[in-house]
Order: C-alpha cells, then sequence, then structure tokens
C-alpha cells in the first residue's frame, strides 16, 4: 500500500533532519513596545517555522525607554538583558543582528550610525 502523504502540520515537523549542531546567534532589539514585541515573537518561532533553521537566535538585549518598561520587557520576552542607549545594542559583540522595531524617530540615527559606528565586525 502507499504510504500516505503527509499535509500540514505534520509535514511541516517530520522530513527535514538536523546534521550537526545548529549554532546561536545574538539578536539585538531596538524598540520595546508592540512592534518590539511581534519582532521578539518573530525571532523565538524561527526555529519552529523554518527547521532545521541555519542558527538559533538568542535574544541578546532590548532596548528603549522608559528603563522600567524596557526592564518589564525584556523580562517578559525573554532578553538576557536591556538597556535605554541604543549603542549599547549596536556596539555588543554578541549581538550580529539587530532588529530594530521602534518609531520613526530612531531612523534618524540608523542613517547615520553606519558612518559613525562600523557595524562590520
Amino acid at each position: 500500500m502507499a504510504e500516505k502523504k503527509k499535509v500540514g502540520f505534520v509535514a511541516m515537523a517530520s522530513d527535514k533532519k538536523v546534521v550537526g549542531e545548529i549554532p546561536e546567534i545574538g539578536i539585538g532589539m531596538i524598540g520595546h513596545a508592540f512592534m518590539g514585541k511581534a519582532h521578539s515573537n518573530g525571532w523565538k518561532q524561527m526555529p519552529y517555522i523554518f527547521w532545521p533553521p541555519a542558527a538559533i537566535p538568542k535574544l541578546v538585549k532590548i532596548c528603549g525607554i522608559p528603563e522600567s518598561e524596557v526592564a518589564e520587557a525584556a523580562r517578559r520576552f525573554g532578553y538576557m538583558e536591556h538597556t535605554t542607549n541604543w549603542k549599547d545594542v549596536i556596539n555588543d559583540d554578541r549581538i550580529k543582528i539587530v532588529s530594530k522595531s521602534d518609531t520613526i524617530f530612531f531612523s534618524y540615527y540608523f542613517l547615520i550610525a553606519p558612518k559613525v559606528i562600523p557595524l562590520t565586525r
């Protein structure tokens, strides 16, 4: 008898096998409110959606203001650290991907940041 074709969630999780160890990659988040929550959730879901993942996201640092709200966001979303200074995220060598989820206010700084802070490490 022919094998039934797997569909839906069953097919998503069964076919591809992991070969070797999956590395971690450090994630930094600029912005902590609604979109920061959405982006954080996306990073956490990446290994489930894209199996096997190229890397396992490790939520390293989240940035925003005020400090009390960022501290709570870090705790709730699973970040190792929090800060109110976006440069702390950019300059952290553990962070290889910066996810920008804040308002347009910080966009200006990101336009000039590559001239001030080399992003290639």
